[in-house]
């Protein structure tokens, strides 16, 4: 059996506290969501609305991870 990728997940502010740099890793399956939202969720309600994304890292995406992603725009 292959050995799964693990998820990491990295945020970084800004200097000016403006934003924020959430750096991804792995694969971003379903467990890897229900990791990372709480964690988006907590910045978002401390006031935090600029969300920048590095995928660089990332090898796959599953439709909640998009879903994720996407429903931070709102």
């Amino acid at each position: 059996m292959p050995k799964k990728l693990a998820f990491a997940n990295f945020f970084e502010f800004t200097p000016d506290n403006r934003a924020v740099v959430i750096a991804l890793a792995g694969k971003l399956d379903p467990e890897a969501v229900e990791e990372l939202h709480p964690r988006i969720q907590e910045v978002y309600r401390a006031g935090l609305r600029r969300f920048v994304f590095d995928l660089t890292n990332l090898e796959y995406a599953g439709s909640l991870g998009l879903r994720l992603l996407v429903g931070i725009q709102n």
